[in-house]
């Protein structure tokens, strides 16, 4: 990966010539990627297996930590106002 960083940087100190080969660099780079073999049915997999059971759970504790942060945002503006004066 350093070396097509470095000659991306040296490609970018050329100017006509440099664009050309960014454009060529940029077509093999698209077709590598293509021919890159991806296992569509292996990704379908990994992401019908996901379970997210949890997220109820964890929606009902955050409902009760918003509740507990009200409660000590509450006591707090009430402190401030015996503190300044206020009843």
């Amino acid at each position: 990966m350093d070396t097509v960083a470095t000659l991306l940087s040296q490609l970018n100190t050329l100017s006509p010539l440099g664009v050309i080969a960014l454009l060529g660099l940029i077509i093999y780079m698209l077709v590598k990627a293509k021919d890159a073999k991806v296992d569509v049915a292996a990704q379908i997999d990994i992401i019908r297996e996901n379970h997210l059971h949890g997220l109820p759970e964890m929606t009902e504790a955050l409902k009760r930590i918003e509740t507990v942060l009200q409660n000590m945002n509450d006591n707090i503006v009430h402190i401030k106002a015996r503190v300044n004066g206020g009843h």
